[in-house]
């Protein structure tokens, strides 16, 4: 089984956010950058798939070229394949991620799209179920647990 899991890289959870000088973007400069938690979890529920049914895990995200860390780590974890869509996310609304994360789902095989519940920082939960309307596919959100059946 072939999944995607889109990814965000969010700042660390435990950082102390400060307000860049137009007070419309947070001020990046020494912040850590981390996958957001809730990605975590939907990567590793599709590499827990792939070990016990086989196929890939491709990781996609779109940002900026720090995102490549993301990325790296994501593969570390037992991804197979990276895919980075460039682009500054602070210019980019839901529905502009949405359709750059659906075209490039789009160009890849795959069976199922894994996306992790919410991305911490916008806690708005628009882009996956989004990006599941464009492509046309059904949707389950806030999933804890799957188990896919044999193929038949």
């Amino acid at each position: 089984m072939n999944s995607v899991v889109c990814i965000a890289q969010v700042p660390d959870t435990e950082a102390r956010i400060k307000i860049a000088g137009e007070n419309r973007r947070i001020d990046e400069a020494g912040l850590k950058f981390i996958v957001s938690p809730y990605d975590e979890f939907a990567l590793e529920e599709a590499i827990r798939i792939k070990d016990a049914k086989g196929g890939d895990v491709m990781v996609i995200a779109f940002g900026p070229d720090r995102v490549q860390l993301a990325l790296r780590e994501c593969l570390a974890r037992g991804a197979n394949k990276a895919m980075h869509v460039k682009g500054e996310v602070a210019d980019a609304d839901s529905l502009g991620i949405a359709k750059v994360l659906a075209a490039a789902i789009k160009s890849v095989p795959h069976d199922v799209v894994f996306f992790g519940k919410q991305g911490v920082g916008t806690d708005n939960s628009l882009v996956g179920p989004m990006v599941a309307e464009l492509l046309g596919y059904p949707q389950v959100n806030v999933v804890t647990h799957l188990e896919p059946a044999a193929a038949s």
